[in-house]
């Protein structure tokens, strides 16, 4: 029983040597610099001594980031953008050198732009209005169920990975159009960009990524 016990305590040392209890972490969110709308990311996570964390991420863009998606980029010199995101985690198996977490996150987001010589649907998706300038305001307010793992490379260093769906409002507003007309343009091969098509909708999501973090007992 003493051996037992002996073996018992220094696995549960060993099982805490890098857990994330009692910890602060910040975060560096890589993909959504090269993503469609792009922005910085920064988050902070505040975990206690529970299975609970609760993160807050905000992002951020102006002009400057605006030729930086991989896909190419429509955005113009007035293009802004800005996200939060509050997440509560519920870390469910915790290893020396690695935490598995559920999670529930809510975001908004919000993007505005000035674009030129473009086109936007305003109704049917299939009849596209040519524009030589206009406004738009992008706003999507949603909620994601995620699943993630955190792998520690050193007790203060650790790579966060995640993958999740959910669903989100989004809504679309074109204003200040000047010279509207009808376009001949055929739609492209497979789909038309998201932003082109003005409206509220409904519409699913799924994250997908990883995060640079740092652990600060």
């Amino acid at each position: 029983m003493l051996l037992f016990a002996c073996c018992a305590s220094l696995s549960a040392q060993s099982t805490n040597t890098f857990l994330s209890r009692n910890s602060f972490g910040f975060q560096f969110v890589p993909l959504p610099l090269v993503d469609r709308n792009p922005k910085l990311r920064l988050g902070i996570e505040f975990r206690p001594d529970s299975p609970f964390g609760y993160s807050l991420e905000i992002g951020w863009a102006n002009h400057a980031f605006k030729d930086l998606p991989l896909q190419g980029s429509v955005w113009g010199e007035n293009y802004s953008a800005f996200e939060i995101r509050p997440q509560v985690k519920l870390y469910f198996h915790e290893l020396p050198r690695l935490d598995l977490y559920l999670s529930t996150e809510i975001f908004y987001s919000k993007l505005k732009d000035r674009l030129l010589s473009n086109r936007y649907s305003n109704g049917n998706d299939n009849e596209f209005m040519f524009y030589e300038q206009a406004d738009l305001l992008k706003e999507k307010l949603g909620i994601h169920g995620m699943v993630g793992s955190k792998v520690f490379v050193t007790p203060h260093l650790f790579v966060e990975y995640y993958a999740g769906m959910g669903l989100a409002h989004r809504n679309h507003i074109y204003s200040n159009v000047i010279n509207p007309s009808p376009s001949d343009l055929p739609l492209e091969e497979w789909f038309s960009a998201e932003y082109r098509f003005a409206g509220k909708k409904w519409v699913t999501q799924y994250p997908l990524g990883f995060k640079i973090g740092v652990l600060i007992k």
